[in-house]
């Protein structure tokens, strides 16, 4: 889920840092929730929209194949 408690705008400032040394860096968003909106548009801001993925909503049973394409799992 895309909620509050889960800081992900922290996650995304983060990102952008490490982005900034490793320009191939991608971050891949699974969930929906009501900060999507909020998230993307700090994403553009930050200017990293064009290396982060927000996938959605993802079934339960497709979690495992996310888990497994990723480097890194926060």
């Amino acid at each position: 889920r895309l909620a509050p408690e889960k800081q992900l705008a922290s996650l995304l400032r983060g990102f952008a840092i490490a982005r900034a040394a490793h320009p191939q860096a991608r971050l891949l968003l699974a969930g929906d929730g009501p900060l999507r909106t909020e998230l993307e548009r700090l994403a553009r801001t930050l200017h990293i929209h064009d290396s982060v993925t927000f996938a959605g909503r993802v079934a339960v049973d497709e979690v495992r194949s996310y888990l497994r394409l990723s480097d890194l799992f926060a």
